[in-house]
């Protein structure tokens, strides 16, 4: 089998993630991206897998809510938008230098790239988005729901995901509610003497999701909460009049820590 060079050219594109932009705010490249040379491929009517790794690039940005590197395909003369054959003159014979017109080529997306040891760096303000489908919600949950408590095959009966275990911003209380089976927390915010509680974030359908809500009994019930690095998550909180006599435990920082403790 011969070895024929499959070659393309691409444009590295980096885009903002905030919409709209943050007046006054600039995104450039610091060291532009670098596409690695790729190991030859004899082609042999299998799937083949090739690794190169990408010299460090970095992002010169005022803008502070992330950014996305994306890669795409040039055509145009002497470009190719997909991996196609392409021939010195010193290597092919009478064929002239250049893509091979009608040669092989790999289909679009052949090129992949991952974020393998990946990391930010510098100071954004807000922690960069991730693109995420529309279909999936994130739900932050404080107690019963936590791995390894009683409830959490309510999540796993339903295919949710564990995405994350983080904390809270420092904005909350946490009371242990009295007479309730399994032992359940409630988790408030509030404008002072608040702490950082520590939640797992799960990820499920937006389906599931509606099935998993309609099922929470009173006092509990679904709003939004801020996390420590400032994303918002949907998550559980409590109704304010069933904390009225209860425990306060956010010292403990969480319901497991809370339930580990001889003070409990």
């Amino acid at each position: 089998m011969r070895r024929r060079a499959l070659l393309a050219a691409a444009a590295i594109t980096l885009s903002a993630l905030s919409l709209p932009s943050t007046a006054g705010a600039s995104l450039a490249f610091g060291t532009a991206p670098k596409l690695p040379t790729l190991p030859t491929v004899t082609i042999n009517a299998k799937s083949q897998t090739i690794n190169a790794t990408m010299a460090t690039f970095s992002v010169a940005t005022t803008e502070t809510s992330g950014w996305n590197v994306t890669v795409q395909g040039q055509s145009g003369t002497g470009k190719s938008a997909v991996f196609a054959q392409y021939c010195a003159s010193a290597k092919c014979g009478t064929t002239a230098e250049g893509y091979v017109t009608s040669g092989f080529t790999l289909p679009a997306d052949s090129l992949k790239l991952n974020t393998t040891g990946a990391k930010f760096s510098g100071h954004l303000t807000n922690a960069p988005n991730q693109k995420r489908d529309l279909n999936m919600v994130m739900l932050a949950v404080v107690g019963a729901h936590l791995s390894g408590q009683p409830l959490n095959h309510q999540l796993t009966d339903i295919k949710a995901s564990l995405v994350r275990t983080c904390k809270t911003a420092p904005a909350y209380r946490l009371v242990a509610l009295p007479g309730t089976v399994p032992p359940k927390p409630g988790l408030i915010r509030t404008a002072e003497g608040g702490g950082a509680v520590e939640v797992e974030v799960w990820e499920m359908t937006a389906e599931a999701f509606g099935n998993f809500v309609a099922a929470i009994p009173p006092p509990l019930g679904i709003g939004t909460l801020q996390l420590e690095d400032g994303e918002q998550v949907k998550g559980f909180l409590c109704e304010s009049y069933a904390v009225a006599g209860a425990r306060d435990i956010t010292h403990f920082g969480g319901w497991r820590n809370f339930l580990k403790s001889p003070a409990q």
